[in-house]
């Protein structure tokens, strides 16, 4: 409890929130957790401990984002000698295994705001969280349509998402957000025992990854060139 208090009343300086640039896919993405299709896709890391309040390099994973008219996508490419889940039905709470996540406000008021959950074992959890009026998770929620694939290797495991754009429509925001930004997060919680999690993020945060306001800013470019 009393290390709660200190956070609540310990004034944070995090660093400003990350910037990414999305560009428009040359042609959809086939989701078979083959990442061949993103090599020349510019990457982030997603190493910053929620904890420790710094980037670390000992647990290494880079995610980049696409996009079409149809489709946001997503991938993590994931280091990792030993993934671990046991997790396989849909909406189980994958964060107390090892999994990535992504964090979604397309409007960017953090009044609601979805998160997605991938583990090693390609279990899924989709969540909408609404944070006004009242704070409440729609556990039940889901994404339609959606899809996601892993391809696990010697070194770890790969991920790829395609999320409809129409599961946005309630947020009442342009869709494809052409030359718009949006806030997201790209996560990872990785537990090298079984048990003890690290709480990875792309843009800092800390404590949680429930902060929309720490989110980062993607901006979805119309062009199709994937070098900036």
């Amino acid at each position: 409890m009393f290390f709660l208090l200190m956070t609540y009343f310990t004034s944070v300086t995090l660093p400003p929130p990350e910037s990414y640039t999305a560009y428009k896919a040359e042609r959809p993405i086939v989701v078979d957790g083959d990442l061949s299709e993103w090599e020349n896709v510019p990457y982030v890391e997603v190493n910053y401990d929620i904890e420790k309040m710094k980037r670390v390099d000992n647990i290494k994973t880079f995610a980049r984002v696409l996009w079409d008219k149809e489709n946001l996508y997503i991938s993590f490419q994931c280091k990792d000698d030993e993934p671990w889940a046991t997790i396989t039905k849909r909406d189980g709470f994958l964060w107390e295994e090892e999994a990535v996540e992504v964090f979604i406000d397309p409007k960017g008021d953090g009044a609601r705001y979805v998160e997605l959950g991938v583990n090693p074992l390609n279990a899924v959890d989709d969540i909408l969280i609404i944070r006004k009026p009242k704070y409440r998770w729609l556990l039940n929620w889901n994404l339609f349509d959606l899809k996601t694939a892993v391809k696990k290797k010697k070194d770890g495991w790969d991920v790829e998402i395609a999320i409809p754009w129409w599961n946005f429509l309630s947020f009442e925001v342009p869709l494809p957000p052409v030359e718009q930004t949006w806030r997201i997060q790209l996560c990872r919680v990785e537990r090298p025992d079984h048990k003890t999690p690290i709480w990875l993020s792309w843009s800092p945060t800390y404590q949680t990854f429930h902060k929309p306001e720490t989110f980062g800013k993607v901006f979805f470019s119309s062009r199709q060139d994937a070098h900036p």
